[in-house]
């Protein structure tokens, strides 16, 4: 017997067992491949949202002044 993802009402998990689910969320990122399973399984890619969190990254080294420091 052979199925198509309209057959399929969750997600397919390791071993091919199908755990049930009415929504499924792909949470892993942008190099996802749900957009290629999507349109090899004959369907339509969703819309792609983009959000820009404005998150910034910065490090920077920090020495102590010598009177603070533990003597080696």
């Amino acid at each position: 017997m052979t199925s198509s993802l309209a057959d399929r009402a969750g997600v397919v998990i390791e071993g091919g067992k199908l755990l049930a689910a009415d929504l499924v969320i792909d949470a892993s990122g942008r190099r996802s491949k749900i957009d290629d399973w999507l349109r090899n399984g004959g369907y339509e890619a969703p819309r792609t949202v983009t959000i820009d969190p404005n998150v910034g990254y910065q490090s920077t080294y920090f020495e102590a002044p010598q009177e603070v420091r533990k003597a080696p």
